[in-house]
């Protein structure tokens, strides 16, 4: 007769898998207090809060009109800094862990420390980094941000920080030494204060600025960098952070690993996560490099980076504009720029006046520079702060060569000097300007010389001359003023301004700072040695 099996466990006897459970539970309860006692001393050091308060003053202020790009690409460099400052708090830590304690009789396996410490320097750093991160997203500029961010994009900072916690720990548990912390302390400082006057490109000296933290920047974007939306490149990137912070702790905790077995389990898992990080940095690196190469060879961007967001327009003043989705908040900052142009012109000149279009997902100015004028369309650029008034002049610009039949006169394929156009030009564009010094910043002509003085003194006259009654000349000689055959001095007179001496002598010295020191017969050089020279020449009569 078979021995019947029993159904239940007769009482008093121990439920090996419900022990196990529990103590599970009670290392995990162990554990967890063990983060947070870390986490604890961790705060007490003020070399991460230092970080929080450089990198959080540094990115107050930013007047700039900002998009998620921008702002990203701003950030991996803030949390380098904060992940630097929990670096700092976290070696000491570890080297006090693997120095003082060897011998101690305490509760928990050093493992368990080193553990909760590597979780603590980990989470410490990602948490820290929130505090600049809100403060770079409420602070930037003065219009609320543009665009739009995946998770994964967003989550790349706080890696980044977590990870200097990690590498502070394995530093410490491998060296034993403290001497890292002045080390990074002098490196982060020479990278902020140091630069050098020349930067090589292609084996060719340039002028410009490097600094040392060319290695970090390389770490950190591998190949190109986030603005204005390159979201696709992020899953990569994510990868490579995060494979590179689990090589980090799984490296931290092999130094004290026992056993032959786990010794070789947790090599292992450096191994496969430092192949995988390195493998996911390549694949992002060439991503990177080859998004740029596209844009810098076709002049756009490019059609595999990603979803264009859509253009949504809207019509203010008899202009259109059209903005990408989330962006439509940078329009009336356009519109200020744009609308004091179109409505000095007379109202039979107003038909030609180009829409006003974002292209910062489209084609850019460098592929052509009357590109999008010729197609009636004028580009405001992506930087634009409205306390700068470079892109503003840069739109007015686009708003008056069309009126005046002048859509490639920013190609230097023509030119205006002594034409009536040459002073209206420059009023329709100078007028709203805060900084009448940049007069002739809208100017494209290969050469201008003391002789110009004349022409250029009737536009200071303009300028100092009341809007009405330079605008009701304009509407009664606007074929006239646009023709190439009428002349500058001719200009004055049917505008019926007066130019003075004084205009002259601030002309002279308009003409003389936009010159330069040079002699007038110089023969023009360009600035960089892989640009092609402007020509001497006199770009022929614009028609």
């Amino acid at each position: 007769m078979r021995t019947p099996i029993p159904t239940c466990r007769p009482a008093g006897e121990a439920d090996p898998g419900g022990v196990r459970r529990i103590a599970s539970l009670v290392s995990l309860v162990s554990l967890a207090r063990l983060v947070a006692f870390e986490l604890t001393r961790l705060a007490r050091n003020p070399a991460p809060w230092l970080a929080v308060a450089y990198v959080s003053l540094r990115d107050l202020d930013r007047p700039e009109l900002a998009h998620w790009g921008s702002i990203l690409d701003i950030a991996l460099v803030g949390s380098a800094i904060t992940g630097a400052g929990m670096f700092v708090a976290a070696l000491p830590a570890a080297v006090r862990e693997v120095r003082y304690t060897g011998g101690t009789a305490l509760p928990v396996a050093r493992r368990a420390r080193l553990t909760a410490l590597l979780v603590a320097a980990a989470i410490g750093g990602a948490v820290l980094f929130l505090i600049p991160y809100a403060v770079l997203v409420w602070t930037s500029g003065p219009a609320p941000l543009a665009g739009s961010v995946t998770p994964a994009a967003f989550a790349l900072p706080l890696l980044v920080s977590a990870l200097g916690g990690t590498v502070g720990v394995l530093v410490g548990v491998w060296t034993r030494s403290w001497l890292m912390v002045p080390a990074l302390i002098l490196l982060v400082a020479a990278n902020e204060l140091l630069t050098v006057d020349v930067r090589v490109v292609d084996a060719t000296a340039i002028p410009g600025v490097f600094q040392i933290g060319g290695v970090a920047d390389a770490l950190l974007q591998p190949g190109s960098y986030y603005s204005p939306g390159y979201w696709w490149l992020a899953p990569a990137h994510l990868v490579y952070l995060g494979l590179a912070l689990a090589a980090a702790a799984a490296l931290a905790l092999l130094r004290h690993q026992s056993g032959g077995w786990g010794r070789a389990l947790t090599a292992a898992l450096a191994a496969v996560c430092l192949t995988g990080s390195a493998a996911a940095y390549t694949q992002r690196y060439e991503d990177g490099r080859r998004m740029n190469d596209y844009e810098m060879d076709v002049g756009s961007y490019a059609p595999w980076a990603g979803p264009v967001p859509d253009h949504t327009c809207r019509t203010r003043g008899g202009i259109t504009y059209c903005a990408y989705a989330g962006y439509e908040q940078w329009i009336p900052y356009w519109h200020a720029a744009a609308a004091p142009v179109a409505a000095a012109l007379p109202r039979r000149a107003r038909g030609d006046v180009p829409r006003v279009v974002q292209q910062t997902f489209g084609r850019y100015p460098w592929n052509g520079e009357a590109d999008a004028l010729r197609d009636g369309l004028a580009t405001p650029i992506d930087y634009w702060d409205p306390a700068e008034e470079t892109p503003r002049l840069d739109l007015a610009e686009q708003i008056a060569l069309p009126a005046l039949g002048l859509r490639t006169y920013r190609e230097y394929d023509c030119s205006i000097r002594g034409q009536a156009r040459l002073p209206v030009y420059l009023w329709l564009v100078a007028r709203g300007s805060h900084d009448t010094e940049l007069l002739f910043n809208a100017l494209y002509e290969n050469r201008w010389t003391a002789r110009d003085t004349e022409q250029a003194a009737v536009a200071v006259a303009l300028l100092d001359a009341p809007e009405q009654r330079v605008a009701r000349g304009l509407e009664a000689h606007w074929e006239r003023l646009v023709s190439p055959g009428t002349g500058a001095d001719e200009a004055a007179r049917l505008l019926g301004i007066d130019v003075t001496d004084t205009h002259r002598r601030r002309a002279a010295e308009f003409v003389e700072a936009w010159r330069g020191d040079e002699p007038e017969d110089a023969p023009e050089e360009a600035d960089f040695a892989l640009v092609a020279p402007v020509p001497d020449s006199a770009a022929p009569p614009c028609r």
